[in-house]
């Protein structure tokens, strides 16, 4: 279970990061 809450803060954490850059997050959902 600690590995899965990992990995989902880990993918917010990198949204959060694209939103800041200004990038497209689209292209992380579409996994």
């Amino acid at each position: 279970e600690k590995v899965k809450i990992l990995s989902v803060a880990d993918m917010f954490a990198n949204a959060i990061q694209r939103v800041c850059n200004n990038e497209s997050i689209s292209s992380l959902y579409l996994i």
